[in-house]
């Protein structure tokens, strides 16, 4: 195999290497575009492992982020050294991840520290709270307590929680923030509402949201002041009252009714990056039967008692029979949940019912949605901006260690309950370690299309091992197919590869960026028609996973450098696609396979590593 690259000058200077220096031996070293000799360079020639190697991980497979199985270093809690995440088989140990389009995220967890001390928020892998510890937002004189499950993050990287502090009893709640690296408050108990003059926020703020600007919103409960009784539940975005109890009677209300808003569902509060669209669950004032529902931009969409429109169904939305709800950050709402009489599950999104009991999987698969070995056949559903979504369920599989799955668009499977993960990071499915169960909502998609989730963890013997946070690349946000899971580098997460654009040759429109890499770290992309792999190629720490004629991307202006986002990016031109020979031109019906190589620091060694490989079926 050879390399290439899109500069002729660089190529020529290369040639003598291409013999050599991508040889996997114990002298090989990791390539350095630049030239320099002392450090470690990136492989310059890779040999398909033999027969005896291990396996790789499979195409799609899941990525270890951080986890609370002992011993491994993702259980390492980041900015706590010796600090681990609470081991056991809690499914909230690490609790339900939120993510924004651009695949920035945010989890509270549970640490193996006193408990008074022990809860922490993380995002994008930085701890930026801990329980028991100074409150920024409060001058640091008041230590935050417990954190609610709920928090919010955007594309920015600003976030929001909530969470009480050792503060005055009287005005000791807060829906906290960080805007531009500035921490806030949007609420505190005691604190004038804005929107409603003449009353103040009570000891009930929950279900923060998070708008594109840094404007966020909230519910607020019990608030004190001029409203009466039943009036004193409210929604919030930014100084604008969206829903208040006792007040707003929203429309779309089964048979013309005309109940007023009673409650407000804890957690059920969703917004688009925008603020265009928001969905809310709570309840009407009217009878038990029919008082649950869902409103979408302040109507009702779904309503307990009455037969879900254009479902086809003879029987109605059962009592407490919306089980959840979800709007992704394109403005599409999702809600799933059961009917009267005959049970039947069913998840919808836009309204239209996408998945249900006998329906299958996939497009002409026999394998059938079915809620026999749970009573809730449905467990999760997430969109993304692009109006991909996933949902997941359990299926009437004959071996029911195997029957939990998630399915992309309706029409791919993405993972399934008794999947190997890989632990340790070095891609492989050496870890006797599988996919045991899925977190109820416990998950988000990406505008890239990666997919962020909260498992459990089990052994082959089926004894639990703890939890794991992972991401998994769908490739459902551009062209492309991800494979060969990547390695773990220095940042503990696996480096991603992810394109925009299309897939029309023609077009000429194919962006790749390279993510979740070290900071300040330079590195390329490469490319071939030949997939393959190859473990630890001239002493790097990852895999090279793209064979035969290998071209480089190391041109004027192409060698990057990840900076303090740990990302890059390149806009490729088809019509010049580095080969050993030369350049070619991409034609449809080629498929080419791309990755990322990059510098990293390791243990006080400089080394190299890769992101996931992708493969682009030009048409």
């Amino acid at each position: 195999m050879q390399l290439a690259h899109s500069s002729q000058r660089s190529r020529l200077f290369w040639t003598p290497l291409l013999a050599a220096a991508f040889a996997v031996t114990a002298g090989a070293q990791d390539l350095d575009p630049t030239g320099a000799s002392t450090a470690p360079r990136a492989p310059n020639h890779a040999v398909a492992p033999t027969s005896a190697a291990p396996s790789s991980a499979a195409a799609g497979s899941a990525t270890l982020i951080y986890t609370n199985i002992p011993g491994l270093p993702q259980a390492g809690v980041p900015g706590l050294p010796g600090v681990s995440f609470k081991p056991g088989t809690s499914t909230t140990n690490i609790d339900r991840v939120y993510g924004s389009p651009n695949g920035n995220w945010i989890l509270t967890a549970l640490t193996d520290l006193a408990t008074a001390d022990d809860e922490v928020v993380l995002v994008n892998g930085v701890l930026v709270q801990q329980e028991g510890q100074p409150g920024p937002w409060t001058g640091g004189v008041e230590n935050c307590g417990t954190i609610d499950q709920n928090c919010a993050v955007n594309d920015a990287g600003d976030f929001t929680f909530a969470t009480n502090t050792d503060g005055p009893a009287t005005a000791d709640d807060y829906i906290v923030t960080n805007v531009g690296g500035v921490w806030g408050f949007s609420a505190m108990e005691g604190q004038s509402i804005a929107a409603l003059p003449g009353n103040t926020y009570d000891d009930s703020l929950d279900s923060p949201v998070l708008l594109a600007d840094g404007t966020s919103g909230f519910s607020a409960d019990g608030v004190d002041g001029t409203v009466v009784a039943g009036q004193d539940e409210l929604l919030i975005v930014g100084s604008t009252l969206l829903v208040q109890a006792g007040v707003t009677i929203p429309p779309g209300q089964a048979a013309g009714g005309t109940e007023f808003m009673e409650t407000l569902d804890f957690g059920d509060f969703w917004i688009t990056p925008d603020g265009s669209s928001w969905l809310v669950q709570g309840d009407l004032t009217g009878p038990i039967a029919t008082d649950d529902v869902v409103l979408v931009n302040g109507s009702v969409v779904l309503q307990e008692g009455t037969i879900i429109p254009g479902s086809g169904f003879t029987d109605p939305i059962d009592n407490i029979g919306i089980v959840g709800v979800h709007m992704d950050p394109g403005g599409n709402w999702f809600a799933r949940g059961n009917n009267d009489v005959t049970e039947q599950d069913w998840v919808v999104r836009n309204g239209v019912v996408v998945a249900t009991l006998g329906m299958p999987i996939t497009p002409g698969a026999t394998e059938l949605w079915d809620d026999a070995t749970f009573g809730d056949c449905f467990y999760l559903h997430v969109g993304n901006a692009n109006g991909d979504y996933v949902i997941g369920g359990v299926t009437d599989n004959a071996d029911e260690l195997r029957n939990g799955v998630l399915i992309l668009n309706g029409t791919t499977e993405i993972c399934r309950e008794g999947d190997p993960v890989d632990l340790d990071g070095n891609g492989l499915f050496d870890d006797d370690a599988f996919v045991n169960t899925f977190g109820n909502d416990d998950a988000f998609l990406s505008s890239a299309g990666t997919f962020y989730m909260v498992i459990t963890v089990k052994d082959g013997a089926g004894t639990v091992l703890g939890q794991g946070f992972f991401s998994l690349d769908t490739g459902a946000g551009g062209p492309g197919s991800p494979y060969c899971t990547a390695v773990a580098n220095s940042t503990g997460q696996a480096g991603s590869l992810t394109a925009s654009g299309s897939a029309v040759a023609a077009d000429n429109d194919v962006t790749l960026l390279a993510s979740s890499l070290p900071t300040n770290a330079f590195g390329f992309f490469i490319t071939s028609q030949t997939q393959g792999f190859a473990m630890n190629p001239g002493g790097s720490a990852g895999n090279l996973c793209v064979l035969g004629a290998v071209g480089r991307y190391v041109g004027p202006g192409q060698v990057q450098n990840s900076g303090g986002s740990g990302s890059f990016s390149l806009t490729l031109n088809l019509a010049q696609t580095p080969q050993p020979t030369g350049f070619v031109s991409v034609a449809a019906g080629e498929t080419w396979n791309f990755q990322t190589w990059h510098r990293d620091f390791v243990g006080g060694s400089v080394t190299s590593n890769f992101t996931n490989a992708l493969e682009i079926q030009f048409q």
